[in-house]
């Protein structure tokens, strides 16, 4: 179980870094609705790793963990992009709130997410070109939607 724990924290860390990171508040401490979400949905995992665990008396490995996170993230796209747009918004104020949507719906966001589960899976990957071109179409969508500093994107894991 501590095990599972510390998989699952370090998962975390990475989904957070880099989740968070795709809102411009990447350095400031606004992307509590991203945050919340992230945390939220890995809770919901836990206990369903722990049941399997004692069913199936295996521990998860660490790309398991990882995978039913991000799993579950996907299946709440809804909840992860109004937690991001309101980070957004939050960030730079409600006027801009029609360009966070519009930026939003030009990124895409399964792209990010299949990113930042292959950094939190193998955190030795090369992902440079699939980082390059997130960036490349976040700036464009940044530059199209009329937002002031283009939005960073994901980092590398560490």
């Amino acid at each position: 179980e501590k095990t599972m724990n510390k998989i699952l924290n370090t998962t975390l860390a990475v989904c957070l870094l880099a989740g968070i990171n795709m809102t411009a508040a990447a350095k400031e401490t606004r992307n509590t609705a991203t945050k919340a979400f992230v945390e939220k949905t890995a809770a919901e995992v836990l206990p369903e790793l722990l049941a399997e665990t004692q069913k199936s008396g295996k521990k998860p490995g660490k790309a398991e963990i990882t995978q039913k996170v991000f799993d579950k993230i996907r299946t709440r796209m809804d909840e992860f992009k109004a937690a991001f747009t309101e980070d957004c918004i939050n960030y730079y104020g409600k006027e801009k709130s029609e360009n966070c949507k519009c930026f939003l719906d030009k990124v895409d966001l399964a792209a990010h997410l299949d990113l930042m589960e292959r950094q939190a899976t193998d955190p030795q990957a090369d992902t440079s070109a699939e980082q390059k071109k997130l960036e490349e179409t976040g700036k464009a969508a940044s530059q199209a939607c009329g937002m002031d500093n283009p939005a960073p994107q994901p980092p590398e894991a560490q």
